[in-house]
């Protein structure tokens, strides 16, 4: 008798469990590109009324990571999921997860934020992956093949049709983007010239097949080295950086690219990896050593 009690109930749950279909919302506005200073944005408009939704891609460099942010009305995620996963239909392993809830400070609206979000289909470039260690051979692997992977990517973008959010509780959404090819074309070309912005040569970028790899990355900071004024204040950053490198391996310049708390940061830090931070030079393919960039994250937090 408990053993049949047992089943009923699964097979209840189980009933309970199905999932409402998305909810499917038109684009409202075209496709906006953002040439900001230090990254390039792609947005759009979806929805109306009280159901409303702006997405974002951001990107940063032709190398970097890409992520997304979706905002708006229509979002209602809980304070603490941290498991909100989409996908971009209809292609096939385009997935993504580990979307964290956030609120937009503007509009005070639920948002999701994924740091990183990729087209590349993982079964032809498996090296793509979500964080890479710099010195690794899947990172060299990745700038060798940089012609192929962008082919890929820009093949994938123009067969989406639609990007589906699935929060942790609550009803899922279905952005009707409708094809992407062109869209992120425009904001690949804006990474390009980003780089032009920052003194780097987009032409010899193109044909460097070793990134600039730093040297012990781990010593160029101590538990001394974060602003004493902040430490005592309690006050933990999560900065990213990027760097210019010359042909010798030198920063030539330093910028900090993440709004902080405590602004005498910035300079601080920049300082400390000016004058400690070494690396292996880029190189091209008969080893001529060439200026590149570098960009990454540091993290301080106050220990218990």
């Amino acid at each position: 008798m408990r053993f049949g009690a047992f089943l009923s109930c699964v097979a209840l749950a189980a009933t309970r469990a199905v999932a409402a279909p998305p909810m499917e919302l038109q684009p409202s506005d075209p496709w906006v590109l953002d040439y900001g200073e230090d990254s390039c944005r792609l947005l759009r408009n979806f929805g109306e009324g009280k159901s409303k939704a702006t997405i974002a891609f951001e990107k940063s460099s032709p190398r970097s990571a890409m992520s997304l942010l979706v905002l708006g009305s229509a979002v209602n995620v809980d304070d603490d999921s941290r498991d909100v996963s989409g996908e971009f239909r209809p292609l096939e392993r385009a997935t993504f997860k580990n979307g964290t809830a956030v609120k937009s400070v503007a509009t005070h609206h639920d948002a999701i934020l994924w740091q990183h979000v990729s087209l590349i289909d993982p079964a032809l470039f498996p090296e793509v992956t979500e964080r890479k260690d710099p010195n690794s051979h899947d990172e060299v692997a990745q700038v060798r093949k940089r012609d192929a992977i962008l082919q890929n990517f820009l093949v994938r973008a123009a067969q989406i049709q639609s990007i589906v959010i699935t929060p942790k509780h609550g009803r899922a959404i279905e952005l009707k983007t409708g094809t992407m090819g062109e869209a992120l074309k425009m904001m690949d070309q804006c990474t390009r010239d980003e780089l032009a912005a920052w003194g780097i040569d987009p032409k010899i970028d193109d044909k460097i097949v070793t990134p600039a790899r730093p040297i012990d990355m781990l010593s160029w900071f101590t538990a001394d080295d974060y602003p004493g004024d902040a430490a005592r204040k309690g006050i933990e950053s999560q900065l990213q950086f990027r760097v210019n490198v010359d042909a010798s391996g030198r920063v030539t310049n330093c910028r900090i690219i993440t709004a902080v708390q405590a602004p005498e940061i910035n300079d601080r830090i920049c300082a400390i990896i000016r004058a400690r931070a070494r690396f292996k030079p880029a190189e091209l393919a008969d080893g001529t050593k060439v200026p590149d960039y570098f960009g990454n994250t540091i993290v301080f937090r106050m220990s218990q």
